[in-house]
């Protein structure tokens, strides 16, 4: 049973808040993606001495969709692999029958 009770939180992401509405479940994953994006600019801020915040969030948001399209391509194969598989034991099955 999934809860829909709401909260209202403050985000702050790139030194500017962000208030919301969530549902209550949300709120952790919500606070840690903030605190991975801030660490993320950060590091970026170091390694290439960029200043400008702009700049940041969009260097940011590259490395964050990069990322999400590695896991997305690596699942779509991970599933046809096992499809693959499934297909050769079935096979292998229908072989022994």
């Amino acid at each position: 049973m999934s809860s829909d009770r709401m909260m209202r939180i403050k985000l702050t992401v790139a030194n500017r808040s962000y208030p919301l509405n969530v549902r209550m479940e949300e709120e952790a994953q919500l606070r840690s993606a903030s605190k991975r994006i801030n660490a993320m600019m950060q590091e970026l801020e170091q390694a290439y001495s960029v200043k400008d915040k702009q700049d940041l969030l969009a260097m940011t948001a590259i490395q964050l969709a990069t990322a999400l399209e590695n896991y997305r391509s690596k699942k779509w194969i991970d599933e046809e692999e096992a499809v693959e598989e499934m297909d050769r034991l079935l096979g292998k099955l229908g072989a022994f029958l």
